[in-house]
């Protein structure tokens, strides 16, 4: 899974509703206020995106956003084209708009904490991403992500409950994974660090090997005596 969030565009079609993550939405609770105008330029960004015109759907939702100010997709799909571009204050203005707008839905929080993770904002980071986790406790995304911003935070406890609660809700979360085993090393629990990457390498054996991490489980084979024998000197 890659380190950054999917971009979410939720197209609106001729169909009654739409899926968003394990939920079905009804589309007509989505545009039951929204005028045509803005729909309209809001497919047409859609359509612009898929084509990798992101400068183009930056203008088409900018226009949406105008005509209904309300519009939560538009804010958020403008946030994501802004990101894009390198346009990270518009785009913090735009996910914070996405949250008020639906402050039911986590993806703004997640997004704007993983911005503020590319910023090197690492405080401001954990406090959106636990706030998202609160609106969203069952994303692991959300809980991967608070986990890196307590990572580089120092936070070694904390990100290790993170990046566990992120791989027991996606079993496949490899990224995860990886990390967790960074934060073993980090707490100098080389062992635990050992039998965790045993497990995932049995996990994928024969023809799916993982250089990078035979190579991580490597070094800490050899780093593994010397810790043991500071240990002794410490007794």
């Amino acid at each position: 899974m890659p380190k950054n969030i999917v971009v979410v565009i939720y197209a609106l079609t001729t169909d009654q509703s739409i899926a968003v993550g394990k939920r079905v939405v009804d589309i007509r609770q989505l545009t039951a206020k929204i005028p045509k105008q803005a729909l309209k330029e809001y497919e047409k960004a859609v359509r612009d995106i898929r084509d990798n015109n992101t400068q183009r759907a930056i203008e088409r939702l900018e226009k949406s956003v105008k005509v209904a100010p309300d519009f939560y997709n538009a804010h958020l799909g403008l946030a994501q084209e802004y990101r894009k571009n390198g346009g990270l204050d518009a785009a913090e203005h735009e996910l914070t708009r996405a949250f008020e707008l639906n402050p039911r839905e986590g993806t703004p929080l997640i997004q704007l904490g993983e911005m503020y993770l590319d910023k090197n904002n690492f405080e401001r980071a954990a406090e959106v991403l636990s706030q998202a986790i609160r609106v969203e406790p069952g994303s692991a995304i959300a809980h991967y992500a608070l986990g890196r911003a307590r990572y580089k935070l120092s936070e070694y406890a904390e990100a290790e409950q993170a990046f566990t609660r992120a791989a027991l809700l996606d079993k496949d979360f490899e990224a995860a994974e990886l990390m967790l085993l960074h934060v073993y090393v980090r707490q100098g629990r080389l062992s635990a660090a050992l039998s965790r990457m045993d497990a995932l390498l049995q996990k994928n054996p024969g023809n799916s090997r993982n250089p990078a991490l035979e190579k991580f489980r490597s070094e800490v084979v050899t780093a593994l005596p010397s810790l043991k024998q500071g240990a002794e000197k410490q007794k």
